[in-house]
């Protein structure tokens, strides 16, 4: 989940319009992107609440229940 005060290492890129962390790797590899001279691939992705209900009904998902301190505890059902 996405954490307001969360601090990244120095090595990986936080892009908050994907949520996407990505990570330094030595050389060019499978899915592997360029920042600056750099090249990273995604490592993990942090969304907001908001952002993480809106991607699950939005694939078929009713959210039953949202709670935890950064809303990622979610019970969530197929919808009908």
């Amino acid at each position: 989940m996405y954490e307001p005060g969360r601090v990244y290492d120095d090595d990986d890129h936080y892009d908050p319009r994907t949520g996407i962390v990505w990570a330094p790797v030595p050389t060019q590899v499978t899915d592997s992107v360029r920042f600056g001279s750099s090249w990273y691939i995604p490592n993990r992705r942090h969304l907001t609440a908001e952002a993480l209900r809106l991607e699950l009904e939005r694939h078929g998902f009713r959210i039953i229940e949202q709670s935890g301190q950064f809303g990622g505890e979610l019970v969530c059902t197929p919808a009908d």
